[in-house]
């Protein structure tokens, strides 16, 4: 859930942040601007491979915490299930992620963290490459079940950070 050093510094910009009611500004790089600006690009191309619904994520407040889902997956009676939509500029990123056994580290937290918030079962990471030649190969997707053991860790980590920011 991220290193002892990285949790300091984003502890100490919290603790700024309080004492000063400025919000430190976050960085975005040229892929994080692609992945934001392809987004709903991405949400189509699941809607349109897995033949789903989905309806915008939006603001999910949780007690000293929260989270924006890119989107929720409906079934005949509601939501069932997440999608967290990854975009790349980069066919081989497509590959290593294919590839890869599990899904990275910061995606599973990511889902984990939103699968508490709503209760949801399920978060599919959808990889999303536009430049890639053949369109069945635009899209991989990798589901994250929910994992209770996960979900109480992530709680209790969050739990944690937040009485070390009081």
């Amino acid at each position: 859930m991220g290193g002892a050093r990285r949790r300091a510094t984003l502890l100490r910009e919290k603790v700024e942040e309080l004492i000063s009611s400025l919000i430190h500004e976050s960085h975005c790089n040229e892929h994080m601007q692609f992945g934001i600006d392809n987004e709903d690009r991405a949400i189509m191309e699941y809607e349109f491979v897995f033949g789903e619904m989905t309806r915008p994520g939006h603001w999910i407040a949780m007690d000293g915490w929260g989270c924006t889902p890119d989107a929720f997956v409906l079934g005949e009676n509601g939501d069932v299930g997440l999608l967290s939509a990854k975009c790349t500029m980069l066919p081989h990123m497509m590959e290593r992620r294919r590839s890869a056994p599990e899904p990275e580290e910061s995606h599973y937290w990511q889902c984990t963290a939103e699968m508490a918030a709503t209760g949801l079962p399920w978060c599919d990471i959808g990889t999303y490459c536009p430049f890639m030649p053949d369109r069945s190969e635009r899209l991989f997707t990798r589901r994250v079940e929910r994992n209770e053991a996960d979900v109480q860790r992530m709680i209790e980590a969050i739990s944690l950070f937040n009485r070390d920011v009081d």
